[in-house]
């Protein structure tokens, strides 16, 4: 086989843009590559979503929230800390340390 036919034989390579034509995607992303889903995923879903009328149901007392007060909240912490322990709660200084020290065991 000499030169000139096997150059000939070799399959040609096709830009990225005529391959995409090719195929005759429908749509490209964003980044121009072919291919649509990505736009399918974020289309908005057509459900409207339309309040009940008539007054709102009262929560049950299970799922009310119960504050605690400061001074509730640094007593409870303090009892740790009288046996010299530390919170990891409190290390990381959680925003939430009433509800840390919600469950804790009340003492009277």
């Amino acid at each position: 086989m000499t030169m000139a036919a096997a150059s000939a034989a070799a399959p040609a390579v096709v830009p990225t843009a005529a391959r995409a034509a090719a195929f005759d995607f429908a749509c490209t992303t964003t980044l121009g590559q072919p291919g649509g889903r990505s736009r399918d995923k974020l289309a908005p879903i057509a459900v409207r979503i339309v309040a009940a009328g008539g007054p709102a149901l009262p929560k049950p007392p299970w799922r009310r929230e119960r504050r605690m007060t400061r001074e509730t909240v640094a007593a409870r912490a303090a009892v740790p800390r009288t046996h010299r322990l530390h919170s990891v709660r409190e290390a990381a200084m959680r925003p939430n340390l009433g509800e840390c020290f919600a469950s804790a065991p009340r003492r009277s």
